[in-house]
């Protein structure tokens, strides 16, 4: 069955499901309903160490701040 699904998954983005499933745990962790539906979706396509992956990618995770507007680096990032 996992076979049947991974086949189902276009290539573009089967490599990219550990740090996909990053973003949906991430949000699922904020109270987003939807993405700690979704959590469960993703595992049933995903082997045991994407999984694995993809939970080790979100503890780690570190927020990065963000640009404040009309900062140096927000007028930089408009002239280029």
């Amino acid at each position: 069955m996992k076979e049947e699904i991974k086949n189902a998954v276009p290539k573009t983005l089967r490599g990219k499901a550990p740090a996909a499933y990053k973003w949906m745990l991430l949000a699922a962790a904020q109270g987003d309903q939807l993405a700690a539906k979704n959590v469960a979706g993703y595992e049933r396509m995903m082997t045991r160490e994407q999984i694995a992956e993809g939970q080790s990618l979100a503890r780690n995770f570190k927020p990065r701040k963000a640009l404040l507007a009309g900062s140096d680096r927000t007028r930089q990032a408009k002239e280029h």
